[in-house]
């Protein structure tokens, strides 16, 4: 009876230890945003990012605007996408300007990527 109690009580407390805590379970489009803009040198809008999302997920307040939140995973896989999008197209416009000697940008600039299918613009001063 002992060992049994122990082992009821050891797997809720593993279970509870493995739930997201509620602050990290989700994220707003607009930490989505924050976050690109922080850590990739990406501005972007909500009205380009909702499309993106709708790819991803398909329960999404997209009226909510900025405060419409994703779970944490989905936040990331638009980041990483967005990121990784925006980083790719700022190298083919620095290669492109390098094989046509022609001054490389500089500074912000503005840059429309397609991401599962949907574009997203915005202004990327490099990250």
């Amino acid at each position: 009876m002992l060992r049994r109690h122990f082992l009821m009580g050891a797997s809720a407390l593993a279970l509870t230890g493995c739930l997201p805590e509620s602050d990290d379970a989700t994220k707003t489009v607009g930490d989505i945003i924050e976050m690109l803009k922080t850590n990739c040198g990406f501005i972007t809008s909500v009205e380009s990012l909702v499309p993106v999302i709708l790819t991803l997920v398909t329960s999404f307040n997209a009226a909510a605007g900025a405060a419409a939140t994703v779970a944490a995973a989905v936040a990331k896989q638009v980041y990483d996408l967005v990121c990784n999008a925006v980083k790719a197209e700022s190298n083919q416009l620095k290669a492109r300007a390098k094989a046509t000697k022609a001054e490389p940008p500089k500074g912000a600039q503005e840059i429309s990527v397609v991401v599962n299918g949907k574009v997203v613009n915005g202004t990327y001063s490099g990250g």
